[in-house]
């Protein structure tokens, strides 16, 4: 299996889940161990000589993504959640995306000082996400060193919104 036997498993949905949104489904490619691992080579491939300390995954789809992707690298794994889903203090931040306001989280005390932290998620649409996770991880004193996304929808110039390396596996 390669990548373009990968790419032939993302399954593309239209008016889901509202009208006006295009839903990039990489269930199929989950499901497959074989191409689950070809899609993790390719998406670790770039991140391995960094030293990546931590991955920062953004809810939900990037859990999955970037889990594995922790793993593969020998990195830590941090959570970018909702408001209310994570226990203890965090730091948080309100944003602007595509469709409304957005709250995000992260835990304090889940970083060391200067942590290298790579940020990942399953898909890379405006940037709006990740930049504000970027925010929260210099926030609380770790170095954002780049963006990893399985899918980037290149008509949403997400990449312009992010500082640093931005890897993405499938351009759509």
């Amino acid at each position: 299996m390669n990548l373009n036997d990968v790419r032939a498993q993302i399954v593309a949905h239209r008016a889901f889940p509202t009208p006006e949104r295009m839903y990039q489904d990489l269930s199929q490619v989950f499901a497959s161990h074989e191409a689950r691992s070809v899609l993790l080579d390719a998406l670790a491939a770039p991140w391995l000589a960094y030293g990546v300390d931590k991955v920062v995954v953004i809810e939900s789809r990037g859990f999955i993504v970037g889990s594995l992707l922790a793993e593969r690298l020998g990195a830590g794994l941090v959570m970018c959640r909702r408001p209310g889903r994570l226990p203890g203090k965090v730091e948080r931040i309100s944003f602007g995306r595509d469709f409304g306001e957005h709250v995000m989280e992260i835990q304090l005390g889940a970083f060391e000082l200067n942590d290298r932290v790579l940020i990942c998620d399953d898909l890379l649409g405006t940037g709006s996400t990740s930049a504000a996770a970027q925010q929260l991880v210099s926030r609380v004193g770790a170095q954002v060193i780049g963006y990893a996304f399985a899918i980037e929808v290149k008509d949403k110039n997400g990449r312009e919104n992010l500082s640093g390396q931005v890897h993405s596996v499938f351009e759509l």
